[in-house]
């Protein structure tokens, strides 16, 4: 399939300030199984300079600087991919006997790489997370295709897009 993918983000801010470095994670992976044909990255204002790098799960990287004062900050990203899979669900899982039921039993050999996953830094779940998780998973009998799928649904079906112009950051639990 081939897709053209455009993405603004715009931040709008009161009154001038420094903008600190940006890592900006925008640009689509190129692998065995999707293909980038073209990426362009429009940033206003423009920035001092700019980096391009990989992290260590092989993710595109965009870092950028600033040296100048400013109000606003927009990032436009326009990129054109082919992706070879064709099926949805290409996500599903080995049926290994540690991922057949939530919570995952995972083997001690996967224990350091996963660790930065499962104790976040400085990261607290809000307690209506927790309760739409537990929710969901006891009504798919805690299978975790039926799971994603359920959330997924819930997210379409359950959550608005709303704009907010001012006010503090929202909780996860409130979002």
């Amino acid at each position: 399939m081939y897709y053209q993918i455009c993405h603004t983000t715009t931040y709008s801010y009161s009154q001038t300030v420094f903008l600190r470095p940006h890592v900006l994670r925008l640009h689509p992976r190129s692998d065995a199984w999707q293909k980038v044909y073209q990426f362009h990255l429009d940033i206003t204002p423009e920035p001092e300079d700019i980096s391009h790098y990989h992290d260590l799960d092989g993710n595109y990287l965009i870092k950028i600087w600033f040296k100048t004062l400013t109000k606003f900050l927009k990032c436009v990203v326009t990129s054109e991919i082919e992706t070879q899979k064709n099926n949805p669900f290409q996500y599903l899982l080995d049926m290994d006997t540690w991922v057949k039921q939530l919570p995952f039993d995972y083997p001690k050999s996967l224990h350091q790489q996963l660790q930065p996953y499962l104790s976040p830094y400085q990261f607290t779940f809000e307690p209506e997370i927790i309760t739409l998780a537990q929710d969901i998973a006891q009504k798919t009998g805690h299978d975790p295709v039926a799971f994603l799928n359920e959330l997924n649904q819930r997210i379409y079906h359950q959550c608005n897009y709303i704009t907010r112009e001012t006010g503090a950051p929202q909780s996860a639990g409130q979002t």
